[in-house]
């Protein structure tokens, strides 16, 4: 039986298996500043001025993601009495180490890329995860798949055993 835990940010993880998070909206909205900071930097002439901006950048996006690989590396290296980086840490020591040779412009795309696909992520595993409960709630209500009833050429119904056809499936 898998054992599942939650972190103290709403980090949900069943183990051996994907994980879902719950950030709520402050991450993704900080992020998309972080972005709009980023794209204004391009436009700026002074070059102190624009690796401010891509230094607030850097921060605005990659907060929570620089935050979480923190947090499960010391989870891991605890667990594992050796130091497990977590690929969300090494990508912030990254950007920190692309920052300290100057070059803060590649620091801000690395930390977009990486927490932009890390939301990407998330979005998927939650459209995963509500369509495996609808198909469980189906399940569980005695229903069973009825083949030969095929409505269209991607949707199917399912069958009652007490009250006949009454739920449509697409996929």
């Amino acid at each position: 039986m898998m054992a599942e835990h939650t972190c103290q940010h709403n980090h949900t993880k069943t183990e051996g298996h994907s994980h879902t998070h719950d950030h709520g909206t402050l991450p993704r909205n900080v992020y998309f500043a972080g972005l709009l900071l980023f794209i204004l930097a391009l436009f700026v002439p002074n070059q102190w001025v624009k690796d401010g901006f891509y230094f607030a950048a850097v921060l605005l996006a990659g907060y929570h993601i620089s935050w979480e690989g923190i947090e499960d590396t010391i989870k891991s290296t605890r667990a594992n009495r050796r130091f497990t980086p977590n690929v969300h840490l090494l990508m912030l020591l990254a950007a920190i180490g692309s920052m300290v040779i100057g070059n803060f412009n590649e620091a801000a795309l690395l930390i977009l890329i990486f927490a932009g696909a890390h939301f990407l992520e998330e979005y998927a595993e939650g459209t995963k995860s509500k369509r495996n409960h609808q198909s469980s709630q189906i399940e569980s209500s005695g229903s069973t798949f009825d083949g030969p009833r095929w409505e269209s050429q991607k949707n199917c119904c399912f069958r009652d055993k007490k009250r006949g056809y009454f739920a449509s499936a697409a996929w």
